[in-house]
């Protein structure tokens, strides 16, 4: 079974969008039945984004030249992302207190 989550990201939200996820999603749960803003429903995504936002503009002063030039940028750091960063995002998402 495959399950798709629908947020709030603005294409997520378009009618059309909304419409047809209904039509042929059994159990459709609309945008506005989940939470805008929680990392506690996704801790390894916010986490790991924070993470991967960090390394693609760490010490940069200037915008990047091109769509391409960032999506280069973003490849070569999401190398940099160790398993064990992962590991450790995920323990932290899973314990009740924050050390």
């Amino acid at each position: 079974m495959t399950e798709y989550l629908q947020d709030s990201v603005p294409s997520h939200r378009a009618k059309v969008t909304e419409q047809f996820l209904r039509q042929n999603t059994p159990d459709f749960i609309a945008a506005d039945q989940w939470a805008s803003y929680s990392p506690d429903l996704n801790h390894l995504d916010y986490c790991i984004s924070d993470i991967l936002q960090d390394l693609v503009y760490e010490g940069r002063r200037l915008s990047f030249a091109s769509l391409q030039d960032l999506k280069e940028t973003i490849k070569n750091k999401w190398k940099k992302v160790t398993i064990e960063t992962v590991r450790k995002s995920i323990h932290y998402g899973n314990t009740t207190e924050r050390d």
